[in-house]
């Protein structure tokens, strides 16, 4: 009664599953006795499922034993391979190689958002009289630019032009190396890619403006806006006499006078610092159309700038570098035990 008791215990528990299997294979010596036959067809009849006794159960076990055996062989030597990729440095070249292309990802939209943030709000208050003076325009724009770049906002646009740096130029060549991985142990090449399980945490190393950067990108808009460009031909304006008639009728006669016995280089100081130009004069020379064009005109100027120095921020994308190699290291490691899975 043993065996009737063991099929019947095996027939509850898929029932308590609500599954009926569609094969029961017998196997081992005893599944030559013919009452093991009648019991199973007792309690799996058919047609809901097929019995199929084994042509040479007393031979399956020694031919299983084999079969794992040669599985086992075949996960050690996949796991073995995938471990020299992870152990050598290509992927720390491969990350490497590809840092000049995320500095490129990272200039244009830095730079764009900049301009919309920091430079255009600023120059578009000073042209509607709401800040006073061109030192007070500096103060404004240095403050603006610095505060976007300590932003938030500025961090989620840093954060995702590295996962799209990673997608788009660190993925394929991954993939170059471990698809002949795969392909030689006869796996799908998806067991070691990212394209739908990718881990945001080690392809958003949270890369930040560092200070000597900040302080570089800030004084390059400040000096473009305030030296060159629209604003400071108001200031080439004034000194060459252009603008000393409506000025004066402002401040008078005897402050511009006692101005013009300054050298040149403080009289633009005491401009900067002092004058609070008429708004008649800042709405036409300085109108939304001279802003827009002042904004396209920096805007490849202060790409270079953060190009330049992000390149030169090498501590900053040695740590990057570091951080998405350990990441994939880690990420491919667990991606090796379940590929060990199929292999088997």
């Amino acid at each position: 009664m043993y065996p009737i008791l063991l099929v019947s215990e095996a027939k509850t528990k898929l029932e308590q599953l609500d599954t009926v299997p569609k094969l029961v294979l017998m196997t081992g010596g005893a599944s030559r006795m013919k009452f093991t036959h009648q019991i199973c067809q007792q309690i799996f009849p058919e047609p809901a499922t097929q019995l199929r006794p084994d042509p040479e159960p007393e031979r399956c076990i020694a031919l299983g034993l084999a079969r794992v055996g040669r599985w086992d062989l075949r996960a050690t030597a996949f796991q073995q391979e995938v471990n020299q990729l992870l152990d050598s440095q290509k992927l720390k070249e491969l990350i490497a190689r590809h840092i000049p292309e995320l500095i490129e990802l990272l200039a244009q939209p830095l730079a764009d958002n900049l301009i919309e943030q920091a430079v255009k709000p600023g120059v578009k208050e000073w042209q509607t009289n709401k800040i006073r003076t061109l030192a007070d325009l500096e103060i404004s724009m240095k403050n603006r630019a610095e505060q976007w770049l300590k932003s938030n906002v500025a961090q989620q646009i840093i954060n995702n032009q590295c996962i799209r740096w990673f997608n788009n130029k660190i993925q394929p060549d991954l993939a170059a190396v471990t698809d002949p991985i795969c392909r030689r142990f006869h796996i799908p090449r998806s067991s070691l890619r990212f394209e739908d399980s990718i881990e945001p945490a080690f392809v958003n190393p949270e890369l930040r403006i560092g200070d000597a950067i900040l302080a570089d990108t800030v004084a390059f808009i400040v000096n473009v806006v305030i030296g060159g460009g629209t604003v400071a031909s108001l200031i080439t304006l004034i000194l060459t006499g252009h603008l000393t008639w409506p000025i004066a009728l402002v401040y008078g006669a005897s402050v511009m006078a006692a101005g013009m016995e300054l050298n040149r280089k403080t009289v633009q100081e005491t401009i900067k610092k002092n004058f609070d130009i008429p708004s008649w004069i800042r709405s036409n020379l300085m109108n939304d159309q001279k802003i827009a064009d002042m904004c396209i005109q920096i805007k490849p100027e202060l790409e270079n700038v953060f190009r330049e120095q992000l390149t030169n921020n090498q501590a900053a994308f040695e740590q990057l570098t570091q951080k998405v190699e350990q990441g994939l290291q880690k990420a491919l490691a667990t991606k090796v035990q379940e590929a060990i899975i199929l292999i088997q």
